[in-house]
């Protein structure tokens, strides 16, 4: 069926098949296939080896060949079973298994007939014997509609004899048994099992042929290039082309903005509002809770525009163009101190700035995320754009936290430049004393200044990201106008539902709740640390100079092993490396609450942050790697497309995690008695809350990861 693209050997243990469109190319795999077995002490028997040619009178002597001889000449054959079915004629092989299924009820025809037997166990029975006889290999099958209802017409009179039914006046009839019983009819179960059985081969990366995976990912379109969701033998169709490297590069580099600009914002946004803008922990819990929360709920409703977007770009460009210069300016705006002093002013300046620059970042980052699945219609290049972004997306974090750290961190601060004094004690102790430290400092303008440079150069890269997204790419989607309408089957639209209705039918997806949640809580649980490390550092362990360079050992480790976690990906599973981040977690956590803030553990925390950093490599390549598979299952189950509410939901439910590690943090300083510039001291509670919201509670919140994965299905084996 498909014009370029064929497979030339089928092969299960040791039954094999081999197929060519002529005798000659026949011939040569079969002395190919020889050669091979006799390399490995094998040999092919000639009195099992027959040829079938279609149709039937095709002239083909296909001979098997021992040496230089000139070998046996094989026996044609009219049909043939392989793997249970009757290759090639449909019609006999659903004859054949008519038969065999008639078979299998007769054998338990006197327990489907007991009236001990409940409507739920008969049907359960006669799925697992009778139905699997009838529909063993069904999928494969090419049916016309008069094949189609044949099949249905057995299958109908396979139930009604296993429920006893009699036909005639006053019988009940077909549908309502069918209602009764829970069962399905072959017509509409086969087209599920069709589309999972394409599941099945594009989840199979590492061992099965790509080229049938373009099979089945194949899009074809007619001369005017109209994509044909049903195709037409009679239309002279195109094969789709290869994604080329440069536009997956270019992709890549459009990647940086969201996680580049979170991790700054999650490493240093608290110190910056505590310490630089003077804000209370009270407020700062009111701003980061809220845009958090603002910035949750705007992605599913960011998702559903998207999905309703219709233009001559497509769908997903003209919103990353749009957004990227109003993204780049709030974020420059929230590093920007107010020059008045009233309070209430700096609050509702950040608040309005912060709930801009979220809201903007949504509508960069949620149409980027889900331009993955509109850019090919190709696996493998939906596969390397992913990687791509993700490389893209950590060098750009890399570049753009350790930029705005060292910028920020670089100079001394406060405390240290009112300070006449050093700031360590004979025995080893990093913590100041009364006459090493003052009691207060103020804010510099010098301080002021850094941050301002600082988030200027990460509005600069993000306004650069914004134009490569839209430049730099092309929707396939948006090549044509819309699909004409022919017959078949195909996937649904969701652009005539509502926004609840979309959103409602994926969190009734059980893998994608099962998936979000775990992501959900493993995400909490990093950004519970990542918040709180800077603020730890400083007030915990007193090594507030070592800031900086463990923020860079987090990032450096989290690429460095990035190629590891892929290949530990095609060797162990998604699900299997998941677990594995989740355990590395632990060791963090147990450093963290322990560690003593003296110099000679300076080693033991620096190792901690490079164990942080695998952990963290893990976190943010699972979710964009298993989200593809949760949405493949989606439609084989549904028929629907759905990848930006999909990609909405998962933002939302992260950034919902980000809001309450944030709000945890600030609560914790507040209750415990957190002391505002220009204080330079702070209540001994307040290390040992940072050092709580470190270990313990990540802890717990990773378990509970661990038992929601545990029932998450879809493995390689799924």
């Amino acid at each position: 069926r498909h014009p370029e693209k064929k497979l030339s050997v089928l092969g299960y243990a040791d039954d094999l098949a081999l197929l060519s469109s002529t005798a000659e190319g026949a011939q040569r795999l079969l002395d190919g296939l020889t050669a091979a077995a006799a390399r490995v002490g094998l040999v092919i028997n000639a009195r099992k080896t027959e040829v079938l040619t279609v149709p039937h009178d095709l002239p083909a002597e296909i001979r098997l060949r021992d040496g230089d001889g000139p070998g046996t000449a094989l026996p044609k054959c009219l049909q043939f079973v392989y793997l249970g079915g009757l290759v090639p004629d449909v019609g006999d092989d659903l004859a054949r298994r008519r038969g065999k299924a008639w078979a299998a009820f007769r054998s338990v025809r006197a327990v489907l007939l007991s009236e001990a037997l409940s409507d739920g166990a008969r049907s359960q029975l006669f799925q697992a014997v009778v139905e699997t006889a009838l529909l063993y290999n069904a999928e494969t099958w090419t049916l016309t509609g008069a094949l189609e209802a044949q099949l249905d017409a057995a299958h109908a009179a396979l139930v009604r004899a296993a429920f006893g039914a009699r036909r005639g006046p006053g019988s009940e009839t077909t549908e309502s048994l069918y209602k009764r019983t829970g069962l399905t009819r072959p017509s509409a179960l086969l087209s599920q099992r069709r589309l999972r059985l394409a599941g099945h081969v594009i989840r199979a990366e590492a061992y099965c042929p790509e080229p049938l995976q373009d099979v089945l990912l194949w899009t074809p379109r007619d001369r005017a290039g109209y994509p044909l969701l049903y195709p037409n033998l009679e239309v002279n169709v195109m094969e789709v082309p290869a994604l080329s490297t440069c536009r997956r590069l270019l992709y890549g580099l459009a990647a940086p903005p969201s996680a580049m600009c979170g991790n700054i914002l999650g490493f240093l946004m608290s110190v910056y509002l505590l310490e630089v803008a003077k804000l209370s922990p009270g407020l700062v819990l009111t701003i980061s809770f809220a845009g958090r929360f603002w910035d949750a709920v705007s992605d599913p409703l960011i998702g559903y525009l998207v999905t309703r977007t219709k233009t001559r770009w497509g769908k997903c460009r003209i919103w990353v163009l749009g957004s990227a210069p109003l993204c780049a300016t709030s974020f420059i705006l929230l590093f920007h101190t107010p020059s008045w002093q009233w309070t209430p002013g700096r609050f509702i300046y950040y608040f309005v700035v912060y709930f801009a620059f979220c809201t903007f970042l949504t509508t960069y980052h949620i149409p980027y995320t889900a331009m993955t699945m509109l850019i090919s219609s190709r696996t493998v290049d939906r596969d390397a754009a992913t990687t791509f972004r993700m490389v893209f997306e950590m060098v750009g974090t890399l570049f753009g936290v350790m930029t705005f750290t060292f910028i920020t961190q670089i100079g001394p601060d406060r405390c240290t430049l009112a300070s006449a004094s050093g700031n360590s004690h004979s025995n080893g102790s990093l913590l100041p004393s009364n006459q090493s430290a003052p009691a207060t400092a103020h804010v510099s303008p010098e301080e002021e200044a850094r941050y301002r440079l600082g988030a200027s150069i990460i509005g600069a890269v993000v306004l650069l990201c914004g134009g490569i997204g839209f430049f730099g790419t092309k929707e396939i989607a948006a090549e044509v106008k819309q699909a004409k309408p022919t017959l078949g089957n195909a996937v649904a639209d969701s652009n005539s539902d509502s926004m609840l209705a979309t959103f409602r039918s994926c969190l009734c997806h059980r893998p994608y709740r099962l998936l979000m949640l775990s992501f959900m809580l493993s995400s909490l649980a990093i950004q519970t640390v990542q918040n709180s490390l800077a603020l730890y550092t400083i007030y915990s362990l007193k090594m507030k100079p070592h800031l900086k360079f463990a923020i860079a050992v987090v990032m450096v480790t989290a690429i460095l092993v990035t190629p590891l976690v892929f290949y530990l990906i095609r060797r162990l599973g998604k699900k299997r490396v998941f677990i594995i981040g989740l355990a590395l977690i632990l060791p963090v956590c147990l450093s963290a609450t322990f560690c003593p803030a003296r110099v000679q553990f300076v080693p033991q925390y620096y190792a901690t942050m490079v164990v942080a950093g695998c952990y963290v490599s893990i976190n943010m390549l699972l979710p964009w790697i298993m989200l593809p598979d949760v949405i493949d299952d989606y439609t084989v189950s549904t028929g629907r497309r759905d990848e930006a509410a999909f990609y909405s939901l998962y933002v939302f439910f992260n950034k919902f995690a980000v809001g309450i590690s944030t709000a945890c943090l600030q609560l914790g300083l507040h209750l415990t008695g957190y002391q505002l510039p220009p204080s330079c001291h702070q209540p001994e509670m307040v290390g040992y809350a940072l050092r709580v919201m470190m270990g313990p509670l990540p802890m717990l919140l990773v378990v509970a990861a661990f038992i929601v994965l545990r029932l998450y299905p879809i493995t390689p084996e799924y």
